[in-house]
């Protein structure tokens, strides 16, 4: 194990840090065993594991990657768009997407339609990266042949790589389109977390390290945090 594996391992193991695993939880607290619940963007079920299929009533998944009618933690995946999602109106109590709407353009479609599948009062939980955090202000002026190169260097496949848009990644941003859409904010929550994009040297993570001490301790530095948990009801 290398410097910067241990000391990563020393100062980042608590769940409390891990921001995939607050969104996991903030989902779960959501489902019932009568749920019918969406991952919209569910892809090949890799890169975020969960156990919604065993506490919902229905897991369903839909995603542009045909790996999705593969995904072993859906009880349906089908490949399709987001922005014409094969369901009809007011089919789920739960749409939940990670790291997905940094993607898309422009966003009301994909909200829009979220809000035509979910039931009155239903919920849709995000998990997506803040525009104005170093990575994602690095992200949006750099080309995607960066982006493919950078992930393989962090042991992601190509084909994981998807352009990046950055059209709802703030907070300005989210609840703008959220209202327009019609959904009412529940939670918006700004979280920092390790600095996983700044493991390539001992010097540059503890860059990173201070970074997050900083910005975590100050809530008025919420705004520059890494990522943004949203949880929003249809309104209606």
């Amino acid at each position: 194990m290398s410097t910067v594996e241990k000391a990563r391992y020393r100062w980042y193991r608590s769940d409390q840090q891990n921001n995939d695993i607050a969104f996991r939880d903030l989902v779960a607290s959501s489902i019932t065993p009568e749920s019918w619940v969406l991952d919209a963007g569910a892809g090949a079920g890799e890169m975020f594991h969960y156990d919604f299929k065993n506490r919902a009533a229905r897991m369903a998944g839909v995603d542009l990657d045909p790996r999705v009618e593969r995904n072993p933690q859906l009880h349906e995946g089908i490949c399709a768009s987001l922005t014409e999602i094969p369901f009809g109106d007011e089919t789920f109590d739960v749409v939940f997407s990670r790291y997905v709407l940094e993607h898309i353009d422009p966003p009301q479609a994909l909200l829009k339609e979220i809000n035509r599948v979910l039931r009155p009062g239903g919920e849709f939980i995000f998990l997506t990266p803040n525009k104005w955090h170093y990575v994602g202000i690095g992200s949006r002026f750099s080309p995607h042949p960066i982006h493919v190169w950078y992930n393989k260097k962090r042991g992601r496949d190509e084909e994981d790589t998807f352009p990046t848009c950055y059209k709802l990644n703030s907070g300005q941003d989210i609840r703008r389109e959220m209202a327009q859409a019609g959904f009412r904010e529940v939670d918006l929550i700004f979280r920092e977390a390790c600095p996983n994009y700044l493991t390539f040297s001992m010097p540059s993570f503890l860059l990173g390290v201070a970074y997050e001490r900083l910005v975590n301790r100050f809530d008025f530095l919420k705004g520059i945090r890494c990522n943004i948990i949203g949880r929003f009801l249809k309104a209606g």
